[in-house]
């Protein structure tokens, strides 16, 4: 494929909803369709494809790890380059096993991914009431 996806995927862009076509939905990528790319969900949407999903890409952000952790989802978090915060709490998660990380200047995606579907997910046993100090007790982000 095009994409070098295999499976079915899903992009969601969070562009503003201004800048949507009529349905926000478009097919790119890959012949049949495996990549389908959604300029905006709204949070009922985005809510659906993460339940639906078996991994879900994103950056490491604390508000985003909080959400996928109390889903029960396998991340794979890509820090955005030059935000701290974001390349501490992927290195962190990655030494709890709660989520895989790699830098966004990775030279072989590829091989990344194939080593994230084996890794070794330890994902927390949390409720929504303590997941934040779960978290912040875990990983040291007590400041944050």
């Amino acid at each position: 494929a095009a994409t070098g996806l295999a499976e079915k995927s899903v992009l969601v862009r969070g562009l503003p909803a201004a800048t949507i076509s009529t349905d926000g939905h478009s097919d790119r990528g890959a012949p049949g369709g495996s990549l389908t790319v959604i300029d905006y969900a709204d949070p009922a949407l985005l809510l659906q494809l993460i339940n639906q999903a078996y991994f879900v890409f994103c950056r490491s952000g604390y508000s985003t790890v909080m959400d996928l952790i109390l889903l029960g989802k396998k991340g794979i978090y890509i820090p955005t380059p030059g935000q701290t915060e974001q390349e501490y709490l992927a290195g962190h998660l990655m030494e709890q096993q709660w989520g895989f990380s790699f830098s966004q200047q990775a030279s072989d995606y590829r091989s990344l991914l194939k080593y994230a579907e084996q890794y070794d997910y330890r994902l927390p046993p949390v409720e929504k009431e303590n997941l934040a100090q779960k978290l912040a007790t875990l990983t040291g982000l007590n400041d944050f």
